[in-house]
């Protein structure tokens, strides 16, 4: 059985705000507050965030180098597939430090993780619609580095 999602406001940064108030803010309040317009663009471009085309490879752009785009691509002899999920991936916790053990953070993270992919899976549907790309979080227990995004081109593309 899957849990609730987490209500940010019960994470303990938001939880101290909203008990300094009376009565009880809501999340725009904590939004606008807390978090402020740079925060929440900063956020809306993690969820939507700018690609570039190079080579036939959709590549995140902040995850885009051109140097090390060469090695992978020479090291992967081109495969467009394999060289996106190297490039294209992110991991929440080199983001967001989180204590050993914090059941509510690391279900917090697992949330955003799932939101983040369903962003992800939306923009590229919609940039990309002729080209099929799979988008996929893993975590600790997968073997991954906690949670993470990634998305690449489906093999079948380039068959």
């Amino acid at each position: 059985m899957t849990p609730d999602p987490v209500d940010p406001l019960e994470l303990p940064d938001a939880a101290a705000w909203t008990a300094s108030y009376e009565g009880r803010p809501g999340l725009l309040d904590f939004v606008g507050v807390r978090v402020g317009l740079a925060g929440a663009l900063a956020v809306a471009k993690v969820l939507r965030p700018d690609l570039i085309d190079f080579r036939g490879c959709v590549l995140l752009r902040e995850r885009f180098s051109h140097s090390s785009f060469e090695e992978w691509w020479e090291q992967l002899d081109g495969d467009v597939p394999e060289i996106e999920s190297v490039v294209n991936h992110l991991h929440l916790w080199d983001l967001f430090e989180v204590e050993d053990e914090d059941v509510l953070a690391d279900r917090a993270l697992g949330d955003l993780a799932v939101a983040i992919a369903s962003s992800w899976r939306c923009l590229l549907a919609e940039t990309y619609p002729d080209r099929r790309f799979h988008v996929r979080v893993t975590t600790s227990a997968n073997g991954d580095y906690g949670p993470t995004i990634s998305f690449a081109s489906t093999s079948e593309e380039f068959r």
